[in-house]
Parts: structure tokens; C-alpha cells; sequence
């Protein structure tokens, strides 16, 4: 039997960098990913977003910065916009709160 699982790691992260993405999603739950830790740093100093998305419309968001989250809660205000049944979880800081309330204080 042969299983092909997506995987996210340093890898996908440094290509995502070196082709000059702004983030990169993958369905929540049904990948691996590789040392996460260090994927979201380089992320992270590289300004790329990393998503995890599930099918029943919750999208998951990793990042610390406070310039994110305020780029990240007009994203998310654009897409309540358009998709209403689309709700957002994750930790995020004062900005991504307002428009969700499964978003959690970092």
C-alpha cells in the first residue's frame, strides 16, 4: 500500500522564500509538519504567513508579529465579507479579536 501524505517543512518554507510567496496553506490535520518551530521563526523573519485550513471552513493562522495581525484582520475582514459561513481560530493579538471571537490573546 502506497500513502501520499503533504508534508510542510524548512523545505517547503525556503522554497516558498526563494520563489517569493506570501504564505503557504495546507489542509489542517491531514499533513505533516516538520519542525514546526523553527518553519514558523523563518517564516516569520521572512514575512510568509503559514495556514492550516480545514474544509469545513476554519482557517488556522501561526505568526507573533504585531504588523501581522493587523494585515491579517483586514485578510480576515475581506473574507467574512464575501463568504459568511467562514470562521476564523487561532492566538492572535487585539486586531484579529475583533473580527473573530475563537481568536485567543497571545
Amino acid at each position: 500500500m502506497r500513502v501520499d501524505v503533504p508534508v510542510v517543512g524548512i523545505n517547503t518554507v525556503e522554497t516558498a522564500i526563494k520563489n517569493g510567496f506570501k504564505g503557504i496553506v495546507a489542509e489542517a490535520g491531514k499533513m505533516i509538519f516538520l519542525n514546526q518551530k523553527e518553519c514558523i521563526e523563518l517564516a516569520n523573519k521572512n514575512n510568509i504567513f503559514i495556514v492550516g485550513s480545514r474544509r469545513d471552513y476554519e482557517i488556522f493562522r501561526f505568526y507573533r508579529e504585531a504588523s501581522r495581525d493587523l494585515h491579517l484582520s483586514y485578510l480576515v475582514k475581506s473574507i467574512k465579507n464575501r463568504y459568511q459561513d467562514v470562521d476564523f481560530v487561532g492566538v492572535a493579538g487585539e486586531n484579529l479579536q475583533k473580527r473573530s471571537r475563537k481568536f485567543y490573546k497571545i
